[in-house]
């Protein structure tokens, strides 16, 4: 979404857990932006990784590393929150939420 023809002409937005996003221009293709943006919980393994995910700003290049997991409450058995596997799902329960082991920001790497 950052290259042409899409770059600068699809806006984003997020309510509680849910995204959102917006376009004027009709000639875009609906399929690639959904393929090509997603609405990502992150777990971090460690204390390091989840200030590093707290830090990364707008525009930056990042790369998450790990698994797309499913969360199921330990003191409410009835919760579940399952995870999207696919990349042309939309609307609740289409996000991914994804247990992160490596995120790279920029060039920079976290563990």
């Amino acid at each position: 979404m950052i290259a042409p023809p899409y770059a600068g002409k699809v806006s984003f937005s997020q309510f509680s857990r849910f995204f959102f996003w917006r376009t004027k221009d009709l000639s875009l293709d609906r399929g690639t932006i959904v393929s090509h943006t997603s609405n990502v919980h992150v777990l971090p393994r460690t204390g390091r990784l989840k200030r590093a995910v707290r830090a990364v700003g707008n525009g930056a290049i990042v790369r998450l590393e790990g698994f797309l997991v499913d969360v199921d409450g330990l003191d409410d058995p009835e919760f579940h929150w399952g995870t999207s596997t696919s990349r042309t799902d939309e609307g609740p329960q289409s996000c991914e939420t994804i247990y992160l082991e490596r995120l790279t920001v920029d060039r920079r790497l976290y563990e």
